[in-house]
């Protein structure tokens, strides 16, 4: 196998794994934000329940959702930084092993490790077109969120339904493995389907974004270095 070759197979590997593991942790967030914010509508007055009930319960999670953004960026941020050092591991294990001597590590990386203003750009949007932040993106997720339990909430008092009913409708959103009936976006317009799916797609995306950063930087650095490799193997 060529030297790219054995490259562009160790980071897909790596980047499939690294995204499968980001899943579980995004997933676990919203499986724990499904029992705590179900278990607070459920102390509120079934019988009684309006409009006015539902806005001060609304108010009330909106700090818990703050927390949930919180978590969400602290997850994506250390992967973006795992995923740079498992690029950097990735380039120098495996032209370790197409060289004829050993490569001190400093040097190594000297060549692959990306430089910190790279992630920091990816986080602060500075790489993007539309130089939205990871805050900033996040914090459209938690809208959506909180938009869509309100947006549930009140079909719920609109259709006069019964408070249980509400629960069980509210409790399916919010948790990710629920499965939705074949009408919810008739009943329910405009809410997701499936809760973390933006956070998920947000988190996937910035993994790749940062393999790729990772990727043109080692190329780049790789090629400005003075170090006497020997020869690289093609085979």
């Amino acid at each position: 196998m060529s030297y790219n070759d054995e490259i562009r197979k160790a980071i897909e590997r790596s980047k499939n794994k690294l995204s499968i593991d980001t899943a579980k942790k995004l997933r676990s967030v919203y499986v724990q934000a499904a029992k705590e914010l179900t278990a607070k509508f459920k102390k509120l007055p079934a019988t009684d329940f309006n409009k006015a009930i539902m806005q001060a319960y609304i108010r009330n999670i909106s700090t818990y959702i703050g927390k949930m953004n919180a978590t969400i960026k602290d997850i994506n941020t250390t992967q973006y930084k795992n995923a740079a050092r498992l690029n950097k591991d990735i380039f120098s294990e495996v032209l370790q092993q197409h060289v004829d001597s050993k490569i001190p590590q400093e040097v190594l990386d000297k060549m692959y490790g990306i430089p910190e203003n790279a992630i920091r750009g990816l986080i602060e949007g500075n790489l993007y077109k539309d130089k939205l932040s990871l805050d900033t993106r996040i914090w459209r997720i938690g809208k959506k969120y909180n938009d869509d339990i309100q947006s549930i909430l009140a079909q719920g008092i609109i259709q006069k339904k019964p408070f249980d009913e509400i629960v069980n409708d509210l409790s399916k959103y919010l948790n990710p493995d629920a499965k939705k009936e074949y009408d919810w976006g008739t009943v329910y317009p405009n809410t997701n389907k499936k809760v973390d799916f933006n956070a998920q797609r947000l988190a996937r995306t910035g993994i790749n974004h940062a393999f790729h950063i990772g990727t043109i930087a080692s190329a780049k650095r790789s090629l400005c270095t003075s170090y006497p490799l020997g020869v690289i193997s093609t085979t």
